[in-house]
């Protein structure tokens, strides 16, 4: 293929339309045309790239038996959404087998529906909910002192930023603090705020990086609260962090994505949608974020870090 690089001139000249160089594949000048749009095969890279690794995320569930455990799982979440909401343990188990196939690279990547396995999948499920919640359980009581408020935070820190990159406004960050912040939210409100981002943004990780232990077995349930463990996550966390908050991105997005959408549509549906949401969130939020949880595993595991 072809590379291409748009040039907008030097001080000595002029370009009022960006021109775009055109290399052959040695990496010399083959021509230059004022085409602007003679870089759409790189954008044509970049969808085919994201149509290539969508295809790779959805392939153990579309083919032989991982589609059959798939839509297995799928019609149990379903049913048991409506008991008592006891799908929630059975699928975040079954999500904590989906990181160690993918993690371990197994042929079969899509967990079994077997009896035996389905109790194993509801008894971890379990200790996901209860350790998820004891560690997160800091940032609740944080939220429920602030009354909510650091989302009032969070909205106008957006717009701020917005509005920066749009160049639209030129207030600076002691500013905003000084004149946005503290004037609507106090000081007490603003480190709330700020112990309860520092505690996602570093807790976080480590809750994961045990869960991946966790699914590959090397931990127990007393793990996620094992000094020992904790202080394992905190070295590999340190070691690949960009890898570990590229995941935190994906699935933070992808959650935020669901949310609003699943929101949206049952609104728009007045909550015929709701019937729908157990299938599309077997996939959405287990199936994706089971599959890059697991895929953070195989990189750790490749750097020896597991």
């Amino acid at each position: 293929m072809k590379r291409k690089y748009v040039i907008y001139g030097t001080s000595n000249e002029k370009i009022d339309v960006p021109k775009v160089i055109i290399l052959d594949s040695s990496g010399k000048i083959e021509h230059i045309v004022d085409d602007l749009f003679a870089t759409t095969e790189e954008n044509n890279g970049l969808i085919t790239h994201v149509r290539h690794e969508f295809s790779k995320l959805t392939r153990p569930i579309r083919t032989g038996i991982g589609a059959v455990n798939f839509v297995v799982m799928a019609v149990l979440s379903t049913i048991l959404s409506f008991v008592f909401k006891l799908n929630e343990p059975l699928i975040r188990g079954w999500r904590l087998n989906v990181i160690k196939r993918v993690a371990l690279h197994e042929a079969v990547q899509v967990p079994s529906w077997r009896p035996d396995l389905l109790i194993s999948y509801f008894l971890k499920g379990l200790v996901l909910i209860v350790s998820r919640t004891l560690y997160f359980l800091p940032a609740i009581i944080i939220i429920y002192l602030s009354g909510f408020q650091f989302f009032d935070i969070i909205k106008e820190l957006f717009y701020f930023l917005r509005d920066k990159w749009l160049n639209a406004n030129t207030m600076g960050y002691a500013e905003f603090f000084m004149q946005k912040v503290l004037p609507q939210f106090g000081m007490e409100i603003f480190i709330h705020f700020v112990v309860l981002l520092l505690y996602v943004v570093f807790v976080w990780p480590i809750y994961r990086i045990i869960t991946i232990k966790y699914a590959l077995s090397q931990c127990n349930s007393a793990g996620f609260f094992s000094v020992k463990q904790i202080r394992s996550a905190i070295s590999i966390f340190r070691k690949n962090a960009d890898s570990i908050y590229g995941i935190y991105a994906f699935t933070l997005t992808i959650d935020v994505l669901i949310l609003f959408l699943f929101n949206a549509l049952n609104f728009a549906s007045f909550g015929i949608f709701s019937l729908f949401i157990p299938v599309l969130g077997l996939f959405f939020r287990y199936w994706m974020k089971g599959y890059a949880y697991g895929m953070l595993g195989r990189v750790l595991i490749q750097k020896s870090a597991l």
